[in-house]
């Protein structure tokens, strides 16, 4: 398969102003080819694929003979997993010749020929039909292996022809851009540069910062606008999230504000055991101001006179023999009280609880557990008992 990071990496931006230095009759199709070239480049980096198939079909829509940008527009579809249009672009540069020998082994790699590309060098066995551009290519690729510079064989489409019309007076005119193109090919190689100091990794770093592209094309121009109006509508609907989450927060504090009422109104039935059921569920919640007092008064008023009933029926379920039930009843008190004044008989108590039921790993941690809180208790000295028993 082709490894798309790699391959970009032999697409380096063109330089405009060195171009239009050497030749300043380019036209203005030609230019702003080149300006959505570069400009497809900076948006495949940053992950931007759909745009970047924009602006390229854009570019060989103005300049048809550019076949770098319909190299890189085959690699773009490629990504896409669009492999028929993938090859439709790499197939036209290789019948135009210029810059073929890479379309060809994309090609190959398509179709099942290669695993990986990017050695032309080793790959000389392609049909050679006019040798004089391959040539170029062959000598640069045969001395900078993965050489990354813009091949300028192929910007033959910024041929300064426009469109390049079939009749006779275009065939002239596109004559002599060959020779212009055969006179930037020999300057480019003999002073390389024109396009900026290279880095190890074969990237133009003189380049990297691109002109912003401003095209008088309706289609671009509609496609920027409806840019603008994705990134307005993202931020405000990151806005959005933001306050939904401010909401929700303030709906739960509510929620547990009405819930403070509804145990007050048990509380005043006497039905003190449900209203410590729900005032447990409020360990998570910071109440503030005249809420938090309310809350304080409610647990001040309900946990201990509830810890003070389970202790009891734990106690008298113990002596019964029905030690599931009076631990269960010793927990609660552990839930609900934390600060219980006796707690120390609550862990001693749930330690021989679990003895009874046959758990001694259990009955050794709430032993452990007194000893470590309480440790003047003198139950603390009944469950350094119990753990030299065990």
């Amino acid at each position: 398969m082709i490894d798309i990071k790699s391959e970009l990496n032999k697409f380096p931006s063109i330089n405009l102003d060195s171009i239009a230095r050497i030749d300043s009759n380019i036209s203005d199709d030609v230019r702003t080819s080149i300006l959505l070239y570069n400009s497809a480049l900076q948006n495949l980096k940053s992950d931007s694929e759909d745009i970047a198939i924009i602006e390229l079909k854009k570019a060989v829509s103005l300049n048809p003979e550019f076949y770098e940008a319909i190299n890189l527009l085959g690699l773009c579809y490629y990504y896409m997993k669009e492999y028929e249009k993938s090859e439709e672009m790499f197939e036209k540069v290789v019948k135009a010749e210029n810059n073929g020998v890479r379309a060809f082994n994309y090609l190959r790699v398509i179709r099942g020929g290669e695993e990986k590309t990017g050695d032309i060098a080793e790959k000389k066995k392609v049909k050679k039909k006019k040798s004089t551009v391959k040539r170029v290519e062959s000598s640069r690729d045969d001395r900078h292996q993965g050489d990354t510079r813009p091949d300028m064989t192929s910007i033959r489409g910024f041929s300064y022809t426009g469109r390049g019309k079939s009749n006779k007076k275009n065939d002239i005119i596109k004559y002599l851009a060959g020779i212009v193109a055969g006179l930037v090919i020999a300057f480019i190689i003999g002073i390389p540069g024109i396009f900026g100091p290279w880095d190890d990794a074969g990237e133009n770093t003189g380049d990297m910062e691109i002109e912003t592209v401003v095209v008088e094309k309706n289609e671009y121009e509609e496609y920027k606008e409806y840019k603008e109006k994705y990134t307005r509508l993202e931020n405000e609907h990151e806005n959005l999230k933001k306050e939904l989450d401010t909401v929700k927060v303030e709906r739960d504090y509510y929620k547990a504000v009405i819930k403070l009422f509804e145990i007050e109104a048990l509380a005043n039935a006497r039905k003190y055991e449900e209203a410590a059921d729900m005032l447990a569920s409020f360990k998570g919640v910071q109440f503030t101001g005249a809420e938090k007092e309310k809350y304080d008064n409610l647990f001040n008023n309900i946990m201990p006179r509830v810890s003070d009933a389970l202790y009891s029926e734990a106690y008298n379920l113990f002596q019964a023999g029905k030690y599931a039930e009076s631990l269960e009843k010793y927990t609660k008190i552990t839930e609900y009280y934390e600060n219980y004044g006796r707690m120390d008989v609550v862990l001693y108590y749930m330690g021989k609880c679990y003895l009874e039921l046959g758990d001694n790993e259990n009955a050794r941690t709430m032993f452990l557990k007194t000893i470590e809180k309480f440790p003047d208790s003198e139950y603390a000295g009944y469950s350094r008992s119990r753990l030299e028993a065990l």
